[in-house]
């Protein structure tokens, strides 16, 4: 029989695959995914900046050979 979900209480955050991480955990991953957004999507040519840094975009604007068809 499969182990019942638990909710996440005041000191866990959410759970994946049964696992559960520290309420301050989660809360610190969240502001920094947030700082993270806010500074990568600051104008159009930040976020083209930033999606070329990580390997999505070419120069160009054209997805590179790992995203496209």
């Amino acid at each position: 029989m499969a182990k019942k979900a638990t909710k996440p209480t005041a000191k866990t955050g959410p759970s994946l695959a049964g696992m559960t991480a520290p309420k301050d955990e989660v809360e610190r991953f969240h502001a920094a995914a947030e700082a993270f957004v806010k500074k990568a999507t600051k104008s159009p040519k930040t976020a083209l900046d930033t999606l070329v840094r990580m390997g999505i975009y070419t120069r160009s604007g054209r997805l590179t050979k790992n995203y496209s068809k």
